[in-house]
């Protein structure tokens, strides 16, 4: 549809989430981006997944810069990991996932993310459900 569609991509899109993972590649591991730090994002994929009854994935720490030096695939759970090769394999950069990308034990953080999780998920590319 990119290739053959350049009219699909042309729609408007809402500013982008505050915080990004970068999937790297197979020799760069995936990494948080800030994405005002980094002068705009393009397209981004995000995760929409239930976490259901088991515990949620370990929160960021307040200190987003360990988060932004990288984060290691093997930690992530398999719905994670799935999403970051799938965002490889469509030769896209960023994807958003809520429970990575929000500071959990933030309140000022998760109250200014999840107020925009409609435009999050509406200026995304594409949905991973």
């Amino acid at each position: 549809c990119n290739e053959n569609h350049a009219s699909c991509l042309s729609r408007t899109t809402t500013a982008p989430p505050a915080r990004v993972i970068d999937v790297g590649d197979d020799h760069t591991g995936p990494c948080l981006r800030v994405t005002h730090e980094i002068g705009g994002i393009g397209l981004y994929l995000t995760l929409n997944y239930c976490w259901g009854e088991i515990p949620p994935p370990p929160p960021l720490p307040p200190n987003v810069a360990d988060q932004c030096r990288g984060i290691c695939l093997a930690n992530l759970t398999r719905t994670f990991r799935d999403a970051v090769r799938i965002a490889r394999a469509m030769r896209l950069r960023y994807l958003w996932i809520d429970s990575l990308c929000i500071v959990q034990d933030s309140p000022e953080d998760l109250t200014a993310e999840t107020s925009r999780m409609d435009q999050i998920f509406q200026g995304a590319h594409l949905v991973l459900a």
